[in-house]
């Protein structure tokens, strides 16, 4: 197969775009999940394996800012504090994060849907 072209057609990148991946990134982060990918690939020139890596990052990135109790601070629903006290009720009675801030009065029904909303808006971005 050495010297022949190949070409990609119809690669929907805009789900993508949300955390900043670029069409090489997600080239790269495509073959290596389906296991194309080895140290040599190449994508544009650049290393695909340093693409994907970049990606990964990326996405990961992504996840950590749309955790529930994240989004709940950034919007000044609740405090570290509280996020704590939220965490440590949640693992020690072994209900949902949600049920935690409920239980504990630290937010409302309503600020808890828009915050779940939001968060599966943000991660639906991210597949």
């Amino acid at each position: 197969m050495d010297g022949e072209n190949s070409y990609i057609q119809n690669l929907f990148c805009d789900s993508f775009a949300g955390f900043g991946a670029t069409v090489p990134e997600l080239l790269s982060f495509a073959l290596d999940e389906v296991g194309l990918m080895d140290e040599k690939t190449l994508v544009n020139g650049k290393s695909a394996r340093e693409l994907a890596e970049s990606f990964y990052r990326k996405r990961n990135r992504v996840r950590q800012n749309s955790r529930l109790g994240n989004l709940l601070i950034q919007e000044g629903i609740i405090s570290k504090e509280q996020l704590i006290a939220a965490l440590s009720y949640h693992v020690s009675e072994d209900v949902p994060l949600g049920e935690a801030l409920l239980r504990l009065n630290l937010c409302g029904q309503t600020e808890l849907e828009w915050a779940l909303k939001h968060q599966a808006s943000l991660r639906s971005r991210i597949g």
